[in-house]
């Protein structure tokens, strides 16, 4: 059978288009590095909001910037302009990503003649190289580490930490277990458990929000009845001084 090598040259350029040179590579201002818009997505999901900030506001959105700088992609450059919260701009990505994804299966189902063609498996689940690994295990540490404070704190407030620590324990396995084996499945893993503590710390703050707001009511009750209280006696001696 023939091999049409255009189109095998066509599929390894796009294969190397999110491959760029280390200098190129996005330095987020905590340190993490970012290789590709698909890395992007990943990382975005775990990002601290205060990071983002740094990143995207109202003045400048730097990943966007990033994207049509260094990938020449205006199209998804251009969407993700339109992005102002982290939550957005990660839901964008990964449809995207999956979108993209749908699209490369379907462009494959219609090429099964080719010789190229049928030497991937579709079913083959993706895995990270080694530099890929070793971004995505630090940045998971460094993660875990602000974690562990923020769990800390309202723990010392006297919140019940106890579901969020039940997750924590989970995770330098996970992120060990993906050290070894590299795969998305085992990353997707890690994410997921960073997400279950994030939902029950935003709980706890939300208690401890409302418990402030009690207390400082309380506070202004008391103020209030003391004002009142302090005011009572002056106003009799005035009284009794006019009479």
């Amino acid at each position: 059978m023939k091999l049409n090598i255009s189109k095998k040259k066509d599929k390894e350029q796009e294969h190397r288009k999110d491959k760029i040179s280390p200098e190129n590579y996005f330095t987020v201002s905590d340190g993490q590095i970012i290789k590709s818009p698909e890395e992007l997505k990943i990382i975005l999901a775990y990002m601290e909001q205060e990071t983002f900030k740094k990143h995207v506001n109202e003045d400048k959105n730097d990943f966007s910037d990033w994207i049509r700088n260094v990938f020449n992609d205006k199209e998804l450059s251009e969407n993700l302009k339109t992005k102002k919260t982290k939550k957005e701009m990660v839901e964008y990505l990964r449809n995207y990503y999956k979108k993209k994804s749908k699209e490369n299966i379907d462009r494959f189902d219609k090429k099964k003649e080719s010789v190229y063609e049928k030497k991937i498996d579709l079913n083959q689940e993706k895995k990270y190289s080694g530099q890929e690994m070793h971004n995505l295990s630090g940045a998971f540490k460094f993660r875990l580490e602000k974690t562990r404070d923020k769990i800390s704190e309202f723990r010392k407030k006297g919140h019940d930490t106890k579901i969020c620590e039940l997750y924590m324990m989970q995770i330098p396995a996970k992120i060990k277990m993906f050290e070894t084996i590299r795969t998305e499945r085992e990353l997707l893993k890690i994410i997921h458990l960073f997400f279950y503590v994030e939902q029950e710390l935003n709980y706890i703050k939300n208690e401890d929000e409302k418990t402030d707001d009690q207390n400082q009511k309380n506070k202004n009750k008391r103020v209030a009845e003391n004002i009142e209280k302090n005011s009572l006696p002056h106003k009799k001696k005035e009284e009794i001084k006019n009479d």
